[in-house]
């Protein structure tokens, strides 16, 4: 549960980072 609860987290940032990315080459 733990590893899983890590991988779940990783993959939330990851998806911010798109956001956050994405966001920046839009509006830079």
């Amino acid at each position: 549960d733990f590893l899983l609860s890590i991988n779940g987290l990783g993959l939330k940032s990851v998806e911010c980072v798109r956001l956050l990315s994405l966001q920046q080459l839009a509006f830079p």
